[in-house]
């Protein structure tokens, strides 16, 4: 099966600067439109977990017992964080406590050390070299 779809493509070195203009314009467009799509998705589900929770639902009475705070003030985003300390605990589910733990103190960096390319080259050297006299003793030994 051969995929024929390619024929009708024309490479950019073979476009008029005004055609290549156009065309990067068309994805800085599309691009914008995403942006605040993904934008306004974010601030409607933020809304939404600012809403209060009905006193009398079970999940928020649950809260305003355990916190000892009015059922009224419980926010669906209080409900779902307690809910997720509730399934960490007794379904002793470590992705639920990871969860709750990046949540609180923030999800833990990565310290990436760096070398330019002429010290790793001389590190790898290095154990090129180590790992060569490791082989010679052992030949020597046999």
């Amino acid at each position: 099966m051969i995929n024929k779809g390619h024929e009708n493509l024309i490479p950019n070195s073979q476009r008029t600067p005004e055609e290549l203009r156009n065309q990067t314009s068309k994805g800085g467009v599309a691009s914008v439109k995403v942006r605040r799509a993904k934008k306004q998705r974010k601030l409607i589900l933020k809304d939404i977990l600012e809403l209060n929770l009905n006193e009398n639902e079970k999940v928020a009475a649950k809260i305003a017992k355990a916190y000892g705070v009015d059922a009224k003030d419980i926010t669906l985003e209080a409900a779902m964080d307690f809910m997720q300390v509730n399934k960490a605990i007794e379904s002793k589910d470590t992705q639920a406590y990871n969860a709750v733990k990046d949540r609180v103190y923030g999800k833990p960096t990565q310290e990436i050390k760096q070398h330019n390319a002429h010290e790793q080259g001389s590190v790898l050297t290095l154990n090129m070299v180590k790992s060569k006299d490791v082989t010679k003793t052992d030949d020597k030994e046999s």
